[in-house]
């Protein structure tokens, strides 16, 4: 959050109209609180896509073997693992949602590559990089995760986090729309 300080500065910012005194917190708090709803439905629609679709359907292609073990002996040490799956996709989605959310932070109303910051793209950089080194180290037992290590749980993975940030800039293009602002390029 403290990154966010070093973007650059809108060079509108002297076009809006001046504003009445602090008004941040109801300037923010629609767009924080639609994302966290948005998030929680990605994240409880991802647990049922998991469990209905997508571990049984991985179990049956056989692209993770100690799935396939955990369908066909449930209560035994496999079926955990199902388990844990889960769980670690949901805590990774939840990481990566956030570290996409605080590009579209950038501007409330411009979309997010509008204001390039390269310390902000450190910063995200080092958060995924210490997700990364909880999932495939030994540190990985005491978050209870296990490792991501096929490609269709970071395409899963990364559908549903993107779909939030989608959400955001669909909102934002609704208030440029509103107010008949167009956003051009910067070259």
């Amino acid at each position: 959050a403290m990154v966010l300080g070093l973007t650059p500065t809108d060079p509108d910012v002297m076009q809006e109209k001046p504003r009445k005194g602090f008004t941040l917190l109801p300037e923010i708090k629609g767009p924080v609180l639609l994302l966290g709803i948005y998030t929680s439905i990605t994240d409880i629609a991802l647990y049922l896509l998991l469990w209905g679709v997508l571990i049984p359907g991985w179990a049956q292609a056989g692209i993770d073997p100690q799935l396939t073990m955990a369908y066909s002996t449930i209560g035994t040490e496999a079926y955990y693992y199902a388990i844990s799956l889960t769980q670690t996709i949901i805590f990774t989605n939840l990481v990566i949602c956030e570290l996409l959310f605080v590009y579209t932070c950038t501007s409330n109303i411009k979309p997010f590559y509008l204001f390039p910051n390269k310390h902000l793209f450190w910063a995200t950089g080092l958060s995924l990089a210490l997700q990364l080194l909880i999932l495939y180290t030994p540190m990985g037992l005491a978050f209870r995760v296990v490792p991501l290590t096929h490609v269709y749980y970071w395409l899963t993975l990364f559908i549903a986090a993107f779909s939030v940030s989608v959400v955001d800039e669909l909102r934002k293009w609704r208030i440029r729309k509103k107010r008949g602002m167009r956003i051009l390029r910067k070259s």
